[in-house]
């Protein structure tokens, strides 16, 4: 943590969100607060589960169907859930998937969300 305090980007998101964090923590009871910031792993596995789920489905229906006018909301689908992969995988680079860390672990979900986006 030391080593991000010194890192200027840190820095000036700091400053930037001062007033947001100040305000949310007047709204918002501490309590709550700390529990969104809870890291739930089952959850991201959920929701990648899902993710792939969705696009193996709209893949499947783009290749089964001959109407071309369902091709369109299938591809808007499929992007969508390609770009939420990315958020996804965002997560996991960084660290915000588990408790503790799991170099192992950690790979998997990393994994299954980059396949996602290729």
């Amino acid at each position: 943590m030391a080593a991000t305090v010194h890192n200027p980007r840190y820095r000036t998101w700091s400053r930037a969100s001062r007033g947001l964090r100040r305000e949310l923590s007047a709204v918002i009871p501490v309590a709550e607060l700390r529990g969104l910031h809870r890291k739930r792993s089952w959850r991201h596995v959920l929701v990648t589960a899902r993710q792939a789920t969705i696009l193996a489905l709209a893949s499947w229906s783009l290749w089964a169907l001959s109407d071309p006018l369902l091709w369109g909301p299938l591809v808007l689908l499929q992007g969508l859930v390609i770009f939420d992969s990315t958020v996804l995988l965002h997560e996991v680079l960084h660290r915000l998937v588990w408790q503790k860390r799991h170099p192992r672990a950690g790979r998997l979900p990393a994994l299954a969300t980059a396949v996602e986006t290729v």
